[in-house]
């Protein structure tokens, strides 16, 4: 069979890489309140030093780093949530078919498939490459399944579940790690390079990370 030039379904590698910034960004910015914490010195310093009128202002600022963390912890969980619902709607995109997709110029290539008149894998694959969009290729995997063809090549959406737990995965860790910067889930989903290349083989999804663009991510980490 020739080779067919229609893309396996992509991974949401532009959502990820957005999210992973913001929760860099995010760790940057909580690193430095642990430092403003940390020369705030130790209450029993500050009582010595300045006695409790001393204690009683550093409580005050303690309780301004509080809320300046919490509000960069919660700003950062936010903009990795949306960046999460941008991914599924990406996938989405990618595996629910469009009527517009089989009338007007596609209506006739799509009665070919209808009518069984396709006669070989070469002839599905031509016909397949000048309509790259979801319902041509559900229409082309079950037309190439058929038991009187069993046809290989053509099951294009058969990594949608993969790629939806990969998604889930990442996000869901990215989300934990944008408020804990000494965390496992930060040192692993944005702090280790070729992690994300890793975590893609282990759901069998190497081709499809390759043909996402999965080397942006690697481009993170310098």
């Amino acid at each position: 069979m020739m080779d067919v030039k229609i893309t396996t379904l992509k991974m949401p590698i532009e959502q990820i890489q957005n999210a992973i910034l913001t929760v860099r960004e995010a760790h940057d910015k909580l690193i430095a309140l642990e430092g403003e914490r940390a020369a705030l010195g130790a209450v029993e310093a500050v009582r010595e030093r300045a006695g409790e009128e001393g204690v009683r202002r550093r409580q005050i600022a303690l309780e301004a780093l509080d809320e300046r963390w919490a509000g960069i912890v919660s700003d950062a969980q936010a903009a990795v949530d949306a960046q999460a619902r941008a991914a599924v709607e990406a996938i989405d995109a990618q595996v629910t078919p469009n009527g517009a997709d089989i009338i007007g110029a596609n209506e006739g290539d799509f009665a070919l498939i209808e009518h069984g008149l396709i006669m070989n894998a070469d002839q599905l694959a031509r016909i397949l490459a000048k309509h790259d969009n979801v319902a041509f290729r559900i229409a082309a995997a079950r037309y190439a399944a058929d038991p009187a063809r069993m046809w290989e090549g053509f099951n294009f959406l058969d990594k949608e579940n993969s790629i939806r737990e990969f998604s889930e995965q990442v996000f869901s860790n990215l989300k934990i790690a944008a408020g804990r910067p000494h965390g496992p889930a930060y040192m692993q989903y944005a702090d280790t390079p070729h992690e994300y290349s890793r975590i893609a083989l282990a759901y069998g999804l190497a081709n499809e990370y390759t043909a996402s663009g999965g080397d942006k991510l690697e481009e993170i980490y310098g």
